[in-house]
């Protein structure tokens, strides 16, 4: 299938047991992948659903850029920036900070982790299967 690498992080926040609120779990399933957008955050490209804050934000693509707004960074400002995550993550999803992958807009429905890591096996197998049917 090709993937080196899976990240399922938007996927088990929209999971029932997932501990987010229930808010930043409810942008998951009617959402797409365009609803997102890649900003820059405290490290590097992050990506944030679209709303107040992310696009509020910028994208830095220039190191030296991004050096220089480091060196202007106070610690309110590394605080605030934590904050706004903690704020989503609590249900402030006009203002906060809600990290989503473009995953999103394969994501149909908020279920249990169980149901989603059977899925996945199943699906894997299957494509397992199918590949092993086209080697003769």
């Amino acid at each position: 299938m090709g993937a080196g690498a899976i990240a399922m992080g938007s996927r088990f926040i929209a999971s029932k047991e997932s501990e987010f609120h229930e808010d930043y779990k409810n942008v998951v399933p009617p959402a797409k992948a365009q609803d997102t957008i890649l900003v820059t955050g405290s490290l590097g490209p992050i990506r944030l659903w679209k709303n107040k804050y992310s696009l509020s934000r910028g994208l830095i693509v220039d190191k030296s850029e991004k050096m220089a707004e480091e060196s202007k960074k106070t610690m309110e400002d590394t605080i605030n920036e934590l904050k706004k995550g903690e704020m989503a993550y609590k249900g402030n999803i006009t203002n906060g900070a809600v990290l989503l992958g473009q995953s999103i807009g394969t994501i149909n429905s908020i279920e249990s982790v169980t149901n989603i890591i059977e899925t996945i096996v199943k699906d894997a197998e299957k494509q397992i299967k199918n590949t092993s049917n086209l080697i003769k």
